[in-house]
């Protein structure tokens, strides 16, 4: 009996056993190895490189341990400090979130700054925060009010001193840009010259007007309001230049009067490059309105020009020795060429432009005096000519003393309204006959596009290429040409061609001549 009893309490406790170890919330011992067990971590591991210690033997394919170490969540935001758009942040391992916005520490002013970063701060749009006193381009520039300087907008005073004055303080100012500002008003003002160089920019509000003197004798010098040698010089406004040119008019006569007075131009421009105008507007020049020598890089947009077209000699815009112009949105009605290119001109870009009353848009005249240089480049796109004696035209001497190259031209999308010569090449120019007739003219003219060019004619001869017989013209295209004859003379519109050699393809009339 005692050995029978004996064995049941032996199998009662193994039986207990076990039960006990094969309950689910029991947690075995070290070296348990149940696969559902999730492993006990001992509390208080807040150090980053605190390694947890983990009850051994937690064999599940699935056990992560809760570890602290790396600041591993996608949210992680660390703090930074912003840098220089060109300085490569130093970054906090670890911290790779896409929208981290570095904090920037004030006081950096020189905008070429490295300051030290905290690494993380990889987002592509950070915008560092530049510290105060930095040249930062949206700083505003000091402002030259006129009327702060002495000017007055009583139509009578001379200003010319005042703004000669306010010139040289804006001219020389060093710590930043300028600003004249001419307000509203009207400042009587004579001949002026604004010559830099310049230590920054300046930019020239005209917002009044500036009435030149009636009397041509009063302007001592070929241009009323001269700038010369200054870099990157803007012009804007919604003001006037009245240049009061209706008393000069009828002096224009030196072509039969050698005794006449000197005309002053309106606006002149020598040596200036990276500059604008914009905005502005010129009334009744006395000769030219604005001319332009030896300017590169200047853009000319949204500007009116105005003169009666009986007005002699007052070209709206005349380049010589110029590259890279670009006129936009402008409007120019004058009495004689609406824009004129000249010797050494190169890389033009015409678009939008209104012409009309004048003389169209004019290259040259060229060839008459030495030493004259290529003119190539020239684009005329989506322009119109009002009531012009001109359209497309190209001017030279017939007896040359220079021999030089016009080409690579393309006008495209030109529109004509009663044209007199819509499409003009003259290589026999005289506008005061009689003139020399000693051989024909040695400029030569190629590469030469023409495209899309329609309207009406004042005359039944459309398209004049009147070229050179012993440089003619070569590589003329013709491209949809679609004129037609409004004037007097009946019959349809007509072409005439000498020495010219092309192509034509596209829509015709009239018939083309060339070839």
């Amino acid at each position: 009996m005692a050995c029978i009893a004996s064995a049941f309490k032996a199998l009662c406790l193994s039986l207990l056993f076990f039960a006990v170890a094969s309950h689910p919330n029991v947690r075995p011992r070290y070296g348990a190895r149940h696969s559902n067990v999730k492993p006990h971590v001992f509390k208080g591991a807040s150090h980053p490189k605190f390694k947890p210690h983990v009850i051994r033997g937690r064999s599940h394919p699935n056990f992560r341990p809760h570890v602290i170490r790396g600041r591993s969540h996608p949210n992680f935001r660390p703090h930074v400090i912003r840098s220089h758009p060109r300085v490569k942040p130093h970054v906090i391992k670890g911290a790779r979130h896409q929208k981290v916005r570095p904090h920037v520490f004030k006081g950096a002013s020189h905008p070429k700054a490295k300051p030290h970063v905290i690494k993380g701060a990889r987002h592509q749009k950070v915008r560092p925060h530049v510290f105060k006193g930095a040249s930062h381009p949206n700083v505003k520039p000091h402002v030259f009010n006129v009327l702060h300087c002495g000017a007055k907008p009583d139509g009578k005073t001379d200003n010319a001193i005042a703004f000669k004055n306010i010139w040289k303080k804006a001219c020389a100012r060093k710590s930043g840009s300028s600003k004249i500002y001419v307000p509203k008003g009207t400042f009587y003002l004579g001949g002026i010259q604004f010559i830099g160089p310049c230590a920054n920019q300046i930019e020239f509000v005209i917002d009044g007007t500036l009435l030149a003197p009636s009397n041509p004798r009063d302007i001592k010098n070929d241009t009323w309001i001269n700038f010369r040698y200054i870099n990157n010089l803007l012009i804007s406004g919604c003001g006037t230049l009245d240049g009061q040119g209706k008393e000069s008019w009828p002096l224009n006569d030196c072509h039969k009067n050698t005794k006449c007075p000197k005309l002053a131009m309106t606006m002149g421009f020598s040596f200036v490059n990276n500059s604008r105008i914009t905005g502005i507007k010129s009334l009744n020049s006395k000769m030219g309105h604005f001319n332009f020598f030896s300017v590169h890089h200047f853009n000319i947009t949204g500007v009116t020009i105005t003169a009666p077209d009986d007005s002699p000699n007052t070209d709206g815009l005349k380049f010589g020795s110029c590259s890279n112009i670009h006129i936009s949105n402008t409007h120019i009605g004058t009495g004689d060429d609406c824009i004129a290119i000249l010797s050494g001109t190169t890389k033009m870009d015409i678009c939008n432009v209104t012409c009309g009353p004048g003389h169209g848009i004019s290259v040259g005249s060229l060839g008459k005096n030495k030493n004259e240089k290529d003119v190539n480049g020239l684009t005329v796109r989506d322009t119109v000519f009002n009531g012009t004696s001109d359209g497309i035209r190209i001017k030279t001497w017939e007896h040359s003393a220079s021999k030089i190259v016009v080409s690579n031209f393309l006008y495209e999308n030109i529109q004509m309204i009663n044209v007199e010569k819509p499409i003009n090449i003259d290589q026999k120019y005289c506008p005061h006959p009689p003139c020399k007739t000693k051989g024909e003219s040695h400029v030569q003219i190629k590469d030469l596009k023409l495209k899309n060019i329609y309207g009406t004619s004042k005359k039944k001869v459309a398209v004049n290429l009147q070229c050179s017989k012993s440089f003619p013209c070569k590589n003329v295209q013709l491209i949809d040409i679609n004129l037609v004859n409004k004037g007097t003379e009946a019959g349809p519109a007509t072409a005439v061609c000498e020495n010219v050699h092309g192509s034509s393809r596209g829509k015709m009339f009239p018939q083309h001549c060339l070839k």
